[in-house]
């Protein structure tokens, strides 16, 4: 949902290109979060405070780093 309203954002000011980039930079984040998840459901023992905290310092990581570069340009 939030990538949606992201996208309506950059759609109105006619930067389509920083939404594209911002779905680059999250697609590691995107991608452990999908095979997490798909772990969590074959094996509930995956759901721990671990892999919750790899999730969320990845995700904060990357984000960061979006908008540190969109900062730079």
């Amino acid at each position: 949902m939030a990538g949606l309203f992201i996208n309506f954002s950059f759609q109105t000011d006619g930067t389509i290109n920083n939404y594209c980039f911002f779905n680059l930079v999250m697609l590691p984040s995107t991608l452990y979060f999908l095979s997490w998840g798909l772990k969590s459901f074959r094996d509930k023992t995956q759901v721990n405070f671990k892999n919750t905290m790899i999730m969320l310092v990845l995700s904060s990581m990357l984000s960061n780093l979006y908008f540190l570069i969109l900062l730079i340009k």
